[in-house]
């Protein structure tokens, strides 16, 4: 993955992926595109191997996890490197039972699933 930019709905639709664990040591850092990577993974229930992504080069975060239905934890994720970022719409869409947390490195807001930057 090292060269790769691109990782658009890759998992897309992946019924049975409860965890991205094995996904914890992909090189991740010349990714721009995480747009609906994860959606519709609806038993995933754990995105902690995603805690040490380097995303500080992505541009867009679209639905990446859009329709998690059963995801509570989100705080892997917190200290993502986001300041790259500029689309976060729908990013945590129809997951209902997630705990939203804030991302330490760029403060925003929660909305329905898209993140608002201040």
């Amino acid at each position: 993955t090292i060269n790769v930019k691109n990782l658009n709905k890759t998992f897309a639709a992946m019924i049975a992926l409860t965890d991205v664990d094995a996904l914890a040591t992909w090189d991740v850092s010349k990714v721009e595109n995480f747009s609906y990577t994860f959606d519709a993974c609806k038993l995933m229930t754990s995105i902690s191997g995603l805690k040490d992504w380097d995303v500080s080069s992505a541009t867009t975060m679209e639905g990446m996890f859009y329709n998690l239905n059963i995801l509570v934890d989100t705080s892997a994720i917190v200290d993502w490197n986001v300041n790259s970022s500029i689309n976060f719409s729908k990013m945590f869409m129809n997951a209902y039972r997630a705990n939203l947390n804030e991302f330490s490195k760029l403060p925003g807001t929660w909305s329905n699933g898209t993140y608002i930057p201040d």
